[in-house]
């Protein structure tokens, strides 16, 4: 009986994630995903690559990354005002996709008639600029959109289902930009990856105004209208605390990926392909999790099933510190994929926990404290490893991970108790 209520429950968190998929605007939105993440893998290799040719060291791929986040610290404040005071957050998706589609197809078209230009890396920074731009926008757009779109008690498939999305496309990016730069050239790379954004942002055209969304507040001022969010995010504890576990596992998500190129050729001694495939490990826990999750959390609850994920990538990132083998570094890999699937259920529970009237407020506030938090761990780790060994990195962030469990430790609020 036990077994049999089990794959009933199985069986009902798949058939609710299908019936999603029967929406046409979750669908739309998930196709726009997924090539816009399509193009953004190919995107972070392709100019990470061409600047990286330019220079030698790491320093050309740290002002890439500096490009890209420096917006999301300087403009988020006023990403959140304009997208919960828009009256159609879709318009703001495909405004933002067609803003970097057009950028993109147009320096591909400069180069296709007049050569690839000497000063070719800084038009590379200057498309890391503007996406970084455009990211400040359209991050917490997606968060309040899917609101929009999702009733309430659902939230957790769509979410989940975002997550596999992106993931699918981000993967295919990168593996698809080493054979499109080998070909056709770094130029024509960038191309492509315009049509891609091009592609994305044509599909929310075509959406409707969600069923769900709720019409925006009379505006009193960017101030005022800034100040009243974050005083609720100021007297709502459970919310301060699960922002705090956002961000610093944002800040573990983003780095991970850069500690595991160097790691991965001076510790494991790994190819090229190897180190692919480890990337690939990662991607499929997340998916296999991510099919999984909203199962596990109606039957443990939110609070269980994160502390079992953390606890987790706790003790990997402890064991892949000291592991120098490549066969046994893919299976931990994978594991940590299983621990990064929370991503989606921590946007859920903040979701919950905010009012959609300041979703995009909080929401930009977040990232803009974590990009502030990003960027201060990556100049820290470019300090530390001139003295600190790779696999010693990886403690700070298992210290990351517990500084997450001992804040989860004192969230009262559960999907489930």
């Amino acid at each position: 009986m036990n077994t049999d209520n089990k794959n009933n429950h199985l069986q009902m968190s798949l058939a609710k994630r299908i019936n999603q998929l029967k929406d046409r605007n979750f669908a739309l939105y998930l196709i726009s995903i997924f090539l816009g993440s399509l193009g953004g893998g190919l995107s972070y290799i392709v100019l990470a690559w061409s600047v990286s040719g330019f220079h030698q060291g790491i320093l050309p791929v740290v002002i890439l990354i500096l490009c890209f986040w420096l917006p999301s610290v300087l403009l988020g404040p006023l990403a959140g005002v304009v997208i919960d005071f828009v009256k159609h957050r879709s318009r703001i998706l495909s405004l933002v996709l067609a803003v970097r589609a057009v950028l993109y197809l147009s320096f591909f078209l400069f180069c296709w008639l007049t050569g690839q230009p000497s000063y070719f890396n800084w038009w590379c920074y200057g498309l890391a600029l503007v996406s970084g731009i455009c990211m400040v926008f359209y991050s917490p757009t997606m968060t309040r959109y899917t609101r929009e779109i999702i009733p309430h008690h659902e939230l957790i498939y769509a979410n989940t289902s975002v997550d596999m999305a992106y993931e699918f496309g981000n993967v295919i990016g990168m593996g698809l930009a080493g054979i499109l730069i080998a070909v056709v050239g770094p130029a024509f790379a960038v191309g492509v990856i315009g049509l891609f954004f091009g592609l994305a942002g044509i599909c929310f055209l075509w959406t409707k105004p969600g069923k769900f969304r709720q019409p925006p507040e009379i505006s009193q001022g960017f101030v005022k209208n800034f100040l009243v969010a974050m005083q609720y995010l100021k007297t709502h504890q459970d919310l301060l605390i699960m922002a705090g576990v956002q961000a610093m596992m944002l800040m573990i998500i983003m780095v991970t990926p850069v500690l595991l190129a160097p790691f991965a050729r001076e510790v494991l001694h790994a190819s090229s392909i190897q180190f692919g495939d480890l990337e690939v490990s990662l991607s499929g826990g997340m998916v296999l999790t991510a099919i999984l999750l909203p199962f596990l959390v109606e039957r443990f609850g939110f609070k269980k099933v994160l502390m079992i994920q953390l606890s987790l990538l706790f003790v990997v990132f402890l064991a892949f510190s000291g592991n120098t083998n490549i066969e046994i570094a893919g299976v931990l890999y994978f594991l940590m994929g299983l621990s990064f699937s929370c991503w989606p259920l921590l946007i859920t529970e903040i979701q919950n926990q905010t009012p959609q009237k300041y979703q995009g407020r909080i929401q930009s506030t977040l990232n803009s404290l974590t990009a502030i938090g990003v960027l201060i761990v990556y100049f820290l780790l470019d300090a530390m490893g001139h003295f600190v060994s790779l696999a010693k990195i990886y403690w700070v962030e298992s210290a990351f991970v517990l500084i997450c469990m001992a804040l989860l430790f004192f969230y009262r609020k559960t999907s489930k108790d």
